[in-house]
């Protein structure tokens, strides 16, 4: 039944719903960072993309609170936190959403009886590894629509 599921679904089909598994769990811990007491700011612990390093770190309170360093509160920005995306069998990286992630895998994903090999893709390579829990518009627009009644 399994080849016969693999040969009718085509790839990206496979890879448009395996995927979802993933960013439906990384969704689940960013509303629970959203939804904490937490202000709507980074806090110490929180994931940001290091430019010059080339991979994310967690911001030290040191950062957050010392404006001599070069970095005080309003350099960093709620934009600026990401949290790793959780791949199929993968460890999920060490960030303050783990649990929420590892929590909502548990519940998403097939037990440890479902092999690697019966998904017919490597759907890791389609993930980003990490994504900003909160985006910036660059391109913002509006579109206004008219009634033809009043335009005429």
């Amino acid at each position: 039944a399994l080849e016969a599921l693999q040969k009718a679904v085509p790839a990206a089909v496979w890879a448009r719903h395996l995927t979802a598994v993933s960013r439906l769990a990384w969704n689940h811990a960013v509303a629970a960072r959203l939804a904490r007491d937490l202000p709507l700011r980074p806090v110490p612990g929180d994931l940001v993309w290091d430019e010059r390093a080339g991979e994310t770190r967690p911001l030290a309170a040191k950062e957050l609170l010392d404006a001599s360093a070069g970095l005080s509160t309003a350099t960093w920005r709620l934009s600026d936190v990401v949290l790793p995306v959780p791949r199929l069998g993968e460890p999920v990286r060490e960030s303050p959403g783990r649990l929420h992630m590892e929590a909502a895998m548990r519940q998403l994903v097939p037990g440890a009886d479902a092999p690697a090999d019966a998904f017919p893709m490597e759907v890791s390579s389609l993930l980003p590894p990490w994504r900003r829990i909160v985006g910036r518009s660059s391109d913002l627009g509006f579109l206004v629509s008219v009634k033809w009644e009043e335009w005429r």
